[in-house]
């Protein structure tokens, strides 16, 4: 866990957005669905500027669809092109790709997105868990 402890003692570091992603992806290839998503969650939240950001957001939206909460990813995974319109092009193309894979409705409603992906934003996780009651039509508790 040195990427969490790195994070944790270093989090204004020009590199604390990436040692998150990566922290990420320790769980996500564990097959730790949940967890992965709370790390990614933290990444999205936390470094919103990073230059892993959309990469964040494109991985939180298909770990929420991998443990059950597909109307949520794929408004992650529909509102990157729009978050992030200046993206790495691969994270684009995989984005679209995810949005064909997991039948993601084309027809939600791009400004329900929005204030959805700024409330989970300015939701903080609260002690290393995921809070996903925020929502689409869920409010927070």
């Amino acid at each position: 866990y040195a990427l969490r402890e790195f994070v944790d003692v270093n989090s204004n570091h020009d590199l604390a957005g990436n040692a998150q992603f990566w922290y990420g992806e320790t769980f996500r290839i564990r097959q730790l669905y949940q967890d992965a998503a709370t790390a990614y969650l933290d990444g999205y939240q936390k470094y919103p500027n990073s230059s892993k950001a959309p990469v964040n957001l494109l991985k939180l939206g298909v770990m929420l669809v991998q443990i059950g909460e597909k109307t949520q990813g794929c408004s992650m995974i529909l509102g990157i092109k729009d978050q992030y319109p200046n993206a790495n092009q691969s994270v684009i193309q995989k984005a679209e790709y995810e949005k064909k894979k997991f039948n993601c409705d084309k027809k939600l409603d791009i400004e329900r997105i929005r204030k959805n992906m700024q409330m989970y934003r300015s939701t903080p996780s609260r002690d290393n868990t995921c809070e996903f009651q925020v929502w689409m039509n869920k409010s927070p508790s």
